[in-house]
């Protein structure tokens, strides 16, 4: 079996803002904005925003 590259994706978001009560999909909009910054563009951190453009979180990505 070959190993294959090991890294860490850590991702935070705070859910205390007023786009999480008017819209209840709002989570996924944000961690789909973080996984295609980091599959698409290869970004290794970041900040995350609600719709409102509130900063809620960010992300990280560590290792190779």
């Amino acid at each position: 079996m070959r190993e294959g590259k090991k890294m860490k994706i850590t991702i935070d978001i705070k859910t205390d803002s007023v786009a999480f009560e008017e819209y209840p999909e709002e989570f996924f909009g944000i961690l789909n904005t973080a996984v295609n910054r980091i599959t698409g563009f290869n970004a290794r951190s970041g900040k995350l925003y609600d719709s409102n453009g509130k900063t809620v979180g960010k992300f990280k990505v560590t290792g190779k």
